[in-house]
Parts: structure tokens; sequence; C-alpha cells
């Protein structure tokens, strides 16, 4: 379930995973279930939200952040892209993710920069695995990910364009059947609709193009 820009639930029997959750705009929604797992990719704020964090959390939820935002968020796991984490239910791979040329605007400095050490992550449920690339461009590491689903930002800007994206299905295909590719990241802050759908007429796989839990548009 896309929640909004990066923000997904991912569930698979009772084990529910959140990944960056953000601008939960119902607390009491019916299908935001406490969670058992919240991951945080990277610092940037529609991303590492505290109050959603909180609202989605109980006295047995795992926190795991990467190296930035677990300075204060002080989560239960702090990784580093390269790493993995194995639980009895569900088990995660974290990845590179950063910018290769995405820049602030009249400045030298990546958005995403490799050295912020941000990640995306392999959710692998019972050997069925979803990629969530985090915020991050076409970037050589996604020739060696093995995965069943992607879900790939495409809004452009700070992340990679319909292209770029379509471009690194090709390259996950590499190592992967890759059963969907799923356009994420748009249509909020950046990004349209016509990003979603440029993606899939551009991607050579099945596509899905996923609804906002709140904001349907």
């Amino acid at each position: 379930m896309w929640i909004i820009i990066g923000g997904f639930k991912l569930k698979y029997n009772e084990t529910v995973v959140y990944i960056d959750p953000y601008n939960i705009d119902d607390k009491d929604h019916p299908v935001l279930e406490p969670a058992d797992y919240i991951i945080v990719t990277h610092d940037h704020s529609p991303h590492f939200s505290f109050s959603d964090i909180l609202a989605l959390s109980d006295n047995d939820t795992i926190t795991i952040g990467s190296r930035i935002p677990a300075i204060s968020l002080h989560p239960d796991h702090t990784v580093y892209p390269g790493e993995p984490l194995v639980f009895d239910d569900v088990s995660f791979e974290f990845v590179p993710a950063y910018n290769v040329d995405k820049y602030r605007s009249g400045t030298t400095t990546l958005f995403h920069p490799p050295s912020h050490d941000s990640i995306g992550v392999i959710v692998d449920f019972n050997g069925t695995r979803i990629y969530h690339a985090g915020d991050t461009d076409r970037i050589p590491e996604m020739m060696n990910i093995t995965t069943d689903i992607a879900l790939l930002s495409v809004s452009g800007y700070a992340w990679m364009e319909p292209d770029e994206a379509a471009s690194a299905v090709d390259d996950l295909k590499q190592s992967s059947d890759l059963a969907y590719a799923i356009p994420i990241h748009w249509g909020w802050n950046q990004g349209s609709r016509w990003h979603a759908e440029r993606f899939v007429e551009l991607a050579n796989c099945t596509t899905m193009i996923l609804e906002k839990l709140f904001e349907m548009y």
C-alpha cells in the first residue's frame, strides 16, 4: 500500500513493515495497523517523520534507520548500505541510494550524496523480494539487486526521471525475474501522474500505478 511520496506499508501474513511513513491524515484508518518494523531510509523530512513513526508504533515495534536519521531517532538498529538484518518473519537487505547528477539549484551539492549512507531496502517475505529504491538515481549497484517487485521514484528533480527509472528496470533484470515495477514519489511535492504514466510507457516489464492512500489525484 502506497501512503504518499516514498511511504509504503507492506504486509505478509501478520507481519507489517512500514518504509518512510509520512503525512498520515487519518491515524485511525483501519488499514494502518501498528508496525512490526519501521524503516527510515534517510533524513529528509518527507521520509523521516517522528509524528508518523510514533502514530504507527507500539511497544513491540522495531525501528530501523540509516546513519543520519539514527542520530536523533535512536532506532533499535542503525544500518548501512551492504548490511542485512534477519528476523524470524522477515529479512532485510540494505542497499545504496544516492544521486549521481541531481544537484541543489546553483550548487555542486547533490541532494542525496553517497557519503550520507542513505539506503534502499529489499524486504524478503518468505522468498518474495520487494525492492524499495529510496531516494536515488539509477546507480550501478542496481544491476546486482535481485527482486520480484521494484518500487522506483520517477518524478525527476532529485530522483530518477521516468526514462532513467525505465533504464533502472533493465539494470534490475540483469539479476532478477522482475514481476512488477511500480512508480512512486510523484504527485505531491514534485512530479505528476504524467511521470508515472511515462514510466509505464517506457519500462520493459509489467507495471502497476498505485493510488496514494490519502490523496487520490
